[in-house]
């Protein structure tokens, strides 16, 4: 099989959907398909992209963006060629499509895609209740997750103390990612734990929010930006954390917070629905949907090394059975070949 696959950022980019787009290539490669993987396809103008698809001539599409990828979306859309899947992700479920001036591109998207993948029943049940796509499209295709070996002392790179409580964090910095936010409450923490750091790798891809952030880095030395981090480096940097903590608006599957579940670290998540889809609340992850909850649950965490562990152990276990009972690469190996015989099927009649 042919697969062309559209990625919104270039692979280096150090962001889940990237992560995602060199995963799913390598698995289709190792399968034994012929793999074109077009980067940055948000900068891509949709007659480029129709060249590309020309010149590879694939049987199966993927684009791994509905708003990212909507020019390569169309650009191929109106070849022809093969069947189209369309993998949502959480920014277009819980973002986009409630986006005025987006909204219409998405929702034309979702119509005249051949299959639309989401990572969990509850994004599917989002675009079944607003009738965005109908059920028969809708696939659920959990995120896979692939995680590097340490690589050194993470603490020591950065000179931190041995005995310092550190908060960690990972996601690029961006008004869904609720940083600014955080950075209150962990000021607030800080009361109660004097000696507390917290620590945050990610790329500004906001502007303002950059700004912002780096502001107050300059204004409270017990924050620290680790900068952009290499997906090598990913289990070094969970590791050198006491706590992991995510304070999302809102997530669809987030890599972060898997990787550091997967990587043993205990895990502070915000309540929303994209978090509690992936850890059972006080047991594989601790939750807060306040500064009180934050505050007690963080301190819950840092006082005591047997909860920190058990949450961590029970974590890891969670995403290892979540990953035991997906078959990401073959889910969409399948559904390409069952699109494609349908294709064939209608084209023969």
């Amino acid at each position: 099989m042919k697969i062309l696959a559209c990625a919104p950022y270039d692979l280096a980019a150090p962001c889940g959907n990237s992560i995602a787009a060199a995963r799913l290539r390598d698995g289709f490669v190792r399968h034994g398909h012929e793999v074109v993987l077009l980067e940055d396809c948000g900068n891509m103008k949709r007659t480029a992209v129709g060249e590309e698809a020309v010149r590879f001539a694939p049987d199966a599409v993927l684009i791994m963006h509905g708003w990212r990828c909507r020019e390569a979306f169309f650009g191929i859309h109106s070849l022809h060629i093969s069947p189209i899947v369309v993998s949502l992700r959480g920014t277009d479920v819980n973002e986009m499509i409630d986006d005025a001036g987006k909204a219409p591109a998405i929702i034309d998207i979702l119509r005249f895609a051949d299959g639309v993948t989401v990572f969990n029943n509850a994004m599917g049940d989002i675009l079944l209740r607003n009738k965005f796509a109908p059920s028969g499209k809708i696939h659920i295709i959990p995120n896979g997750l692939s995680l590097p070996p340490p690589d050194g002392d993470y603490r020591a790179r950065l000179g931190l103390p041995e005995t310092a409580p550190v908060i960690v964090g990972l996601a690029g910095i961006r008004p869904i990612k609720g940083i600014l936010p955080l950075i209150g409450l962990l000021s607030e923490l800080k009361r109660h734990s004097p000696d507390l750091l917290y620590v945050h790798a990610g790329p500004l891809i906001d502007k303002k929010e950059g700004e912002l952030f780096l502001d107050a880095c300059r204004s409270n030395p017990w924050i620290i930006h680790a900068g952009t981090i290499s997906h090598e480096e990913v289990t070094s940097f969970l590791r050198a954390g006491t706590i992991f903590v995510s304070a999302s608006i809102s997530e669809g599957m987030p890599h972060g917070v898997r990787e550091a579940m997967l990587a043993g670290i205990p895990c502070l998540l915000s309540l929303n629905d994209g978090h509690r889809n992936m850890a059972t609340v006080n047991d594989e992850a601790l939750f807060f949907n306040d500064g009180p909850s934050f505050t007690g649950n963080a301190l819950r965490l840092l006082g005591s090394t047997e909860l920190r562990e058990k949450i961590a152990v029970r974590g890891r276990e969670r995403v290892i059975a979540d990953c035991q009972k997906t078959d990401e690469i073959g889910g969409y190996l399948r559904l390409f070949t069952g699109l494609i015989e349908t294709r064939f099927a209608r084209n023969h009649r």
